[in-house]
């Protein structure tokens, strides 16, 4: 997982840096890129970056590191000077709450 999230930082800046080399090369020869290049130019950047922020808030919301809605979260306590990190923890008392038939 984390490295989805390393490429997701880094995609943008690789964007970016091929982008910007596109220009120097472009002025280098002297060439001017057309109107129609330019526009689909920022077309792909901008479908690039709706993918990124799409693909940003799946990893965000699709995250399955928390616990059943039957669990209870206990937040950091301190113990005999330890600090005890918070966890989510089973309730056994409760019973799973049964889905409703439609």
């Amino acid at each position: 997982m984390i490295v989805i999230r390393i490429i997701l930082l880094l995609l943008p800046l690789f964007g970016l840096f091929y982008y910007l080399r596109w220009r120097y090369r472009l002025k280098l020869t002297g060439e001017t890129a057309s109107d129609e290049e330019l526009k689909n130019i920022r077309m792909v950047l901008l479908a690039v970056i709706a993918s990124l922020v799409l693909m940003g808030l799946f990893l965000r919301y699709a995250d399955t590191s928390s616990s059943d809605s039957n669990s209870t979260y206990v937040p950091p306590h301190m113990e005999d000077g330890v600090l005890i990190p918070g966890e989510f923890k089973d309730n056994p008392d409760e019973k799973p709450v049964p889905k409703s038939e439609e």
